[in-house]
């Protein structure tokens, strides 16, 4: 199995004291964080990549192991790939870790623009340019436009969520929707990835979710699902004798 150097170990220590991780749990996190590197280099994933947890998950159930111990496996694999990430309630924060599956602190090129999926996004940010954050507190100050971007490119906060909430709050009543909140976003997003076919352990590691029971949620909330399985058996049963 890969031993972590100590210096790896005192670091991996402290992001576990800052998550708040308990002591008789700590040196579970350890042996599945090791577990997982292992994996990564029998198999051939990137290490440092989300992308590789799902199918180190998946590895984890075919061997029997139990839901509470794939979880706990999750959590810890989450913290060694993104002690970055800072989990805030408006969801407006995108760290340098999260553009590009890299710790901070090991090497990232801060100036990157982020791989947005949206041009919208992608102009946003190619505005302010904040090395750290997608949606930048603009702070008090003149509005014009050079004022505006030395903050927004200053700042080490993210947007308010107050702020937040009256956007949504303008938005809504231009559009003239019924009565949503910037929590139905998150709603959709997660609804829209499972619909995809998305991973329901991808999605539980992008909402944050620390037990699989909760994003499982949205797995009454969509009848799409349902609709790909019956035409994935209509496609496998095309062609045989009826």
């Amino acid at each position: 199995m890969i031993q972590l150097s100590n210096e790896s170990l005192v670091a991996f220590d402290r992001r576990m004291e800052k998550a708040g991780v308990a002591d008789g749990d700590r040196e579970d996190y350890r042996k599945w964080v090791r577990f997982y590197l292992d994996f990564c280099q029998k198999y051939g994933h990137p290490p440092r990549s989300i992308t590789s947890l799902d199918p180190f998950l998946t590895k984890l159930a075919s061997k029997s192991q139990p839901l509470d111990r794939r979880q706990q496996a999750s959590d810890a694999v989450r913290l060694q790939i993104r002690p970055s990430v800072v989990r805030q309630k408006s969801n407006a924060t995108l760290v340098v870790g999260q553009r590009t599956g890299l710790p901070a602190e090991e090497g990232c090129n801060p100036t990157a623009a982020p791989p947005l999926p949206d041009a919208g996004l992608r102009r946003y940010w190619a505005f302010h340019r904040n090395p750290l954050l997608l949606f930048p507190n603009a702070g008090r100050g003149y509005h014009h436009s050079d004022a505006l971007r030395a903050r927004m490119h200053a700042a080490t906060d993210p947007m308010p969520i107050s702020s937040l909430q009256r956007l949504m709050l303008v938005a809504r009543k231009e559009l003239n929707l019924p009565d949503v909140s910037v929590h139905t976003l998150r709603h959709s997003f997660a609804t829209h990835m499972l619909e995809g076919g998305a991973n329901l352990h991808t999605i539980q590691s992008l909402l944050g979710h620390r037990q699989i029971n909760t994003t499982m949620v949205y797995l009454h909330l969509t009848h799409q699902s349902d609709s790909n399985a019956l035409r994935l058996m209509e496609g496998i049963c095309t062609g045989l004798p009826r």
